[in-house]
């Protein structure tokens, strides 16, 4: 099935288009627009968007890896189409969760640090889908999905699984004082499972849009039994990545054959994580709703292992750390297809809702996502795009600017600027002065970003967390 539109010509960081009205373009995300549908097929009637916590797209089959952690995901791959590059909006979950949800780069929606949450001003994609008349749910799990951060707004159901809170996110009463290890050690897939089961089968009838976020993948990195052993059946070490923020032994200089266990305990998370992606999707099956189902599967963010010298996620806006998959099945989405991109997280909310209601997204303004079902339909659609990402929490401030062929990347705190070769330097460890042309690319769209700001409406501020929020994000280390 293919789409019949024409590709929109032009990237949408433009930055010769002149800053229009912000609020008239982010009203384009709204219901007003009246045009036909432009997709073979019609509209989805069920959206279930799927996200994997800190899951690089490397370490996917369908991504060329050659562990086999991921049968599932990659089935889910060659029965729709899988975006090559796909780029977060950062490198963690709460600012790239918000570009998910409403189609805006970081420092437009604002939610760039854990003391805000997202302005009531700013439409988010299960806003737009419920005024559509779509049943909405979220199953979430993680700390930085609280409902504090507002990133529950539009969803009729928004559903925990973290086992240390109940349904309203207040701590269990047998909660005990070690909030970090308990965190770290939870196992949220089959709750996510057995929730997503639930409120799919009581909204079968449709319409309705689904939000699924796995946390397993995240670390501490503690497969079940079996999983890790799977991937590297030799090991007779005791490496232990329990409490890995902090854990001295998980360092640069670490042995080399314990870090290559380290990568078999985050591949036996995938793979546990992938076979809990099956069961939803086995869920489909059996209530009939494979075929009228749009499936958007991405993660949040990807995943160091020093690389550039860090571990984890929120250090710096290098491929292992913002390079994320991106994959959609279903009505309007062709079969078997690869596009080389580059997409971007932000173009998740405004393609769902041209494919769920059936309606083409108008030109995007700087910091916007697009439609990306003329890329569906011809793989040179997104020739000559730039897409963004970001980071700026505390003294870490980097900006990033990707194409299919290079990287300008700018580091505040040094006042670097440096430009990667993508074609002959895919893993980025060989960045050159970048040259004034790419420089001012960036520079111009930093400048238009600050404008349209201007006219949002401003995060708001967090000033007290429940107790327990607070004490697990200072456990991971997102504040201080």
């Amino acid at each position: 099935m293919r789409c019949s539109r024409e590709p929109i010509a032009g990237s949408d960081l433009a930055w010769e288009r002149k800053p229009g009205s912000s609020l008239r373009r982010l009203g384009a995300l709204t219901l007003a627009a009246g045009l036909l549908a432009a997709c073979d097929g019609g509209a989805a009637s069920h959206v279930l968007l799927i996200t994997v916590d800190s899951l690089r797209a490397d370490h996917l089959g369908a991504y060329g890896y050659a562990r086999d952690t991921s049968p599932r995901m990659d089935a889910l791959a060659r029965d729709g189409t899988l975006f090559e590059r796909a780029l977060s909006s950062t490198n963690w979950t709460l600012p790239a969760s918000a570009a998910l949800l409403t189609g805006l780069a970081d420092s437009l929606h604002g939610v760039q640090d854990a003391n805000r949450a997202l302005a009531p001003g700013i439409p988010t994609l299960a806003e737009i889908l419920r005024n559509a008349g779509f049943a909405t749910g979220a199953v979430v799990s993680g700390p930085l999905l609280h409902p504090q951060f507002g990133l529950n707004r539009g969803f009729d159901d928004y559903l925990n699984c973290m086992s240390y809170l109940d349904d309203d996110f207040a701590p269990r009463p047998d909660t005990g004082p070690d909030l970090n290890r308990q965190s770290h050690a939870d196992v949220t897939g089959p709750c996510v499972v057995r929730r997503a089961r639930e409120w799919l089968a009581a909204h079968a009838s449709g319409p309705a849009f689904l939000w699924l976020h796995f946390w397993d993948v995240h670390y501490d990195y503690q497969p079940p039994p079996g999983y890790a052993e799977r991937f590297d059946p030799d090991y007779r070490g005791e490496l232990d990545a329990s409490g890995f923020a902090h854990n001295p032994e998980i360092r640069p200089d670490m042995d080399p054959r314990d870090r290559t266990h380290l990568g078999a305990l985050y591949d036996g998370e995938i793979a546990y994580t992938d076979e809990r992606v099956g069961e939803v999707l086995d869920a489909l099956d059996g209530l009939g709703l494979t075929r009228d189902t749009l499936v958007v599967l991405t993660a949040d963010h990807g995943e160091a292992f020093f690389e550039h010298g860090h571990k984890g996620h929120r250090n710096g806006l290098h491929a292992e750390e913002v390079r994320i998959p991106l994959i959609l099945r279903g009505p309007g989405v062709p079969v078997g297809v690869r596009r080389p991109g580059p997409a971007h997280l932000t173009d998740v909310a405004p393609t769902v809702l041209a494919l769920a209601l059936g309606q083409p997204r108008p030109p995007p303004g700087p910091g916007e996502g697009r439609d990306l079902r003329p890329a569906l339909a011809d793989a040179s659609a997104l020739e000559g795009r730039w897409v963004l990402s970001e980071l700026s929490v505390a003294s870490r401030q980097q900006w990033a600017l990707e194409s299919l062929g290079d990287k300008v990347l700018r580091d505040e705190p040094s006042g670097i600027t440096r430009l990667f070769d993508l074609v002959a330097d895919p893993g980025e460890q060989a960045g050159r002065p970048a040259p004034s042309p790419a420089s001012q690319r960036l520079e111009a769209l930093r400048a238009q970003l600050a404008v349209r700001r201007r006219g949002l409406p401003a995060p708001m501020p967090l000033h007290k967390r429940p107790a327990e929020l607070e004490a697990q994000l200072r456990s991971l280390g997102y504040v201080r």
